[in-house]
């Protein structure tokens, strides 16, 4: 029951902290959108695109953009791995005195 309710709590943590980084997500995704846009323009000359972009979207910002995406972003089979981990490397794992060695191997042995 301890691994049940190891990795219940490490998804229902990863689904608050997707949540909580959504807005950043999005608004990183509106910034990158807006870049790509001038890109598939073919109106616009190649000689032109960069400063096209950078008119409208500073460099920095652009940067902090795909940063963003970097950061925010996962592969799809990446669950709450992540939050697994950290749960399991502070300790919060063990929170019942059935908690063993057993429980230590079977968490290794789950992923």
């Amino acid at each position: 029951m301890l691994l049940q309710d190891l990795f219940g709590a490490a998804m229902q943590a990863d689904k608050k902290a997707r949540l909580r980084s959504l807005k950043d997500l999005d608004s990183a995704a509106i910034t990158l959108a807006e870049a790509c846009h001038f890109l598939l323009d073919p109106r616009l000359p190649d000689s032109e695109l960069r400063t096209a972009v950078f008119t409208r979207i500073p460099p920095n910002m652009l940067a902090q953009a795909l940063g963003d995406v970097g950061a925010l972003t996962r592969p799809p089979d990446d669950v709450f791995y992540k939050e697994l981990v950290a749960r399991y490397r502070s300790g919060l794992w063990i929170d019942s005195p059935e908690a063993g060695a057993a429980d230590i191997g079977r968490l290794f042995h789950a992923g």
